[in-house]
Formats: structure tokens, sequence, C-alpha cells
């Protein structure tokens, strides 16, 4: 089998301060022995409109967020969101690179999406419009 990809978002509604927002139902990746191997995001930066039509959440949402994946039955993953950022953009200088970063594998992991979620540290920068954030999830099934 090779490895599938999946694009999906979290749509962040505008003021309502939702610390912890869960995964949307994804019935590509809730397959019984679907097994997860990386998982990317995109900053505003590198991806301006998400496809509801949505700003895309900026570097600096995403440096006060927290990826968390429900696994195995019962184990837990939780990452900085901002780690999961392929596309280099200008976070580290000041001008584009034309390059990406590593994809941050799982291993095969048994993910439980809809006990998974990205968590805001604190609500003073949760964004103030609607905005989405993007993953692309690597699976086989």
């Amino acid at each position: 089998m090779s490895i599938k990809n999946a694009n999906l978002q979290i749509v962040l509604t505008g003021g309502s301060n939702t610390l912890t927002n869960y995964f949307p139902k994804l019935p590509n990746l809730m397959k019984a022995n679907t097994r997860t191997f990386g998982i990317e995001t995109y900053s505003v930066s590198d991806v301006p409109v998400a496809p509801s039509g949505n700003p895309v959440l900026s570097v600096v949402g995403m440096k006060d967020c927290f990826l968390t994946l429900y696994y195995n039955n019962g184990e837990f993953y939780t990452r900085p969101l901002f780690s999961h950022v392929r596309l280099h953009d200008t976070v580290t200088s000041s001008t584009n690179h034309p390059f990406v970063f590593a994809i941050d594998t799982l291993e095969s992991l048994q993910i439980v999406w809809e006990k998974s979620y990205v968590q805001f540290a604190r609500a003073t920068n949760f964004p103030a419009a609607t905005t989405s954030i993007l993953f692309n999830i690597y699976y086989k099934d």
C-alpha cells in the first residue's frame, strides 16, 4: 500500500476564545486499520487562504498552540503546533527560502481523531476573525 494524504482544516470561530478545538469528522482517517505517518501544517505566509475562504492562522497564533493526538487507546502525543510547519516562510529570517523542512514522522500511529485537538495556551492570541488551521495528514489504510 502506498502512503496517501488528506487535507483538512480546523475552523476557529473569530472571537469565541475556544481554547480547545477538536478535529472535524475525518471518514478517510477513521477506518479501523488506518495508520498515520506524518502531519504538517501551514501558516498564512505559506498558504494565505483556506479552501473555506478563511484566512490561515498566523505564525504568531501557532506559537501559542499545542497539537494533542490521542492514539493507541490511551496515549497522548503533545507538541507545539509550530513544530509541524513544513514550508519555510519568514519565521527565521526576513527572506523566503526555496526549501522545505522534513515532515515530522509519527511512526505509524493509530490516531483517534475525534479525541485529538489543537489547544491555545491562552485566549489573548486567539484570532479575532474566523480563521482556519490547515493540515496535511500522511497515512495508510
